[in-house]
C-alpha cells in the first residue's frame, strides 16, 4: 500500500513531544481491543456458529478489521494529528466548511458511543469480580454497579497523566491482558479433548441459516476487535507516524487474532461448547464466567 503524502497540521502540533514508539502504539491498540471482551462474548459467538465453526467468526472479524485498519493507516499517515476521525473529517471537508460541522457531530456521537462501549468493560469486570471475590454478594445489582463505577473513576485517575506515562501504563496493562488470555488458553489446553473440540454437531450446510449465524457472529467479533485504530487518536504523540501507525494497527490485529484463536480452541477443548450456549432461553453459569469455568 502506497501512503499518501502527509498533510501539515497547525504549528502547535509540532510543539508536542512525540513519546509513543512502535511498542507503545501496539500496546495502546492491544489493551483497547482485548479488555474483558472475549471472556464475555465467546458464548455469543458459539451460539451463532456452533462449536469449531466459531473459529471462522474470529478469523473473519480479523479480516474485516485489517481491511478497515488499512484505511485508518492511510488516513493516519496523511493526517498524523490527534483526534482521529475528528481530524480527518475536518481536514477533508474543510475547516471552515462542512468539515467543521461533520467533525463537531462526530465528536458528540463518539462521546456517547465510546462511553457505552467502555461501560461494557466495566460491567464485565464487575461481574467477574463479584463471582471470584464476593460470590455471596454477586447477585446484588447495586454492588455490581458500584464496582463498575469505581473502576471507571480509577481509570480516569490513572489516565490523568502525561502521554509518555500513559503509554507505559498502557504497555503494562497490555501485558496483563495478554497474560490473562494466555493463562485461560493454557488452562484449556492442559486438559483439552481436541476430538470433542473440533467435532461438528451436524454437517455444515451453506444456506441462509449459516449466513445469518455468520453475520451475527461477525458482528460480535468486530466488537472484540474494536480498538485496533486507537493509536490514530493520538497521532501527534507518535514517533515516526508514517511508519509506526500502519505497523501498529496491522500488528495489533494479528496479535489479538492469535490470542483469540488460542483461547477459543482452549475453551472448546476444555468445556463442552453446548454448556456455554443458552438452552430454552436460560443462560448457564459457565456461559457467564467462561474464563473461570475453564480454569476451574
Amino acid at each position: 500500500m502506497q501512503s499518501l503524502p502527509a498533510k501539515k497540521l497547525p504549528k502547535m502540533s509540532a510543539q508536542l513531544h512525540r513519546a509513543v514508539n512502535l511498542r507503545g502504539a501496539i500496546a495502546i491498540n492491544v489493551i483497547t481491543m482485548i479488555g474483558i471482551g472475549p471472556l464475555i462474548t465467546i458464548p455469543l459467538v458459539l451460539a451463532d456458529l456452533a462449536g469449531p465453526l466459531a473459529l471462522i467468526g474470529w478469523i473473519a472479524g480479523a479480516f474485516v478489521a485489517l481491511c478497515d485498519g488499512l484505511v485508518w493507516s492511510e488516513l493516519a499517515t496523511r493526517y498524523p494529528g490527534s483526534g482521529g476521525t475528528y481530524v480527518y473529517l475536518r481536514e477533508i471537508f474543510g475547516r471552515e466548511r462542512w468539515g467543521k460541522l461533520f467533525a463537531f457531530l462526530y465528536n458528540w456521537q463518539f462521546f456517547l458511543s465510546s462511553s457505552l462501549t467502555v461501560a461494557t468493560g466495566y460491567i464485565g469486570f464487575a461481574n467477574y469480580a463479584g463471582y471470584v471475590f464476593f460470590p455471596h454478594a454477586a447477585d446484588s445489582s447495586l454492588l455490581n454497579h458500584a464496582v463498575a463505577v469505581g473502576i471507571g473513576l480509577l481509570t480516569v485517575l490513572l489516565l490523568y497523566r502525561q502521554i509518555a506515562s500513559a503509554a507505559r501504563l498502557g504497555a503494562a496493562l497490555a501485558v496483563v491482558a495478554v497474560v490473562t488470555l494466555l493463562l485461560v488458553g493454557i488452562a484449556g489446553f492442559s486438559h483439552a479433548d481436541f476430538h470433542r473440540a473440533f467435532a461438528l454437531a451436524s454437517p455444515v450446510q451453506l444456506g441462509w441459516g449459516f449466513l445469518a449465524g455468520f453475520g451475527s457472529a461477525l458482528y460480535v467479533t468486530l466488537y472484540d476487535y474494536a480498538g485496533y485504530s486507537q493509536v490514530a487518536f493520538v497521532g501527534e504523540e507518535v514517533r515516526e507516524p508514517r511508519r509506526t501507525l500502519p505497523f501498529s494497527i496491522v500488528g495489533s490485529v494479528l496479535i489479538v487474532l492469535a490470542l483469540y484463536l488460542f483461547v477459543q480452541v482452549g475453551v472448546l477443548g476444555a468445556v463442552p461448547w453446548q454448556t456455554l450456549v443458552p438452552h430454552n432461553g436460560v443462560q448457564s453459569p459457565s456461559a457467564n464466567y467462561v474464563a473461570s469455568a475453564v480454569v476451574a
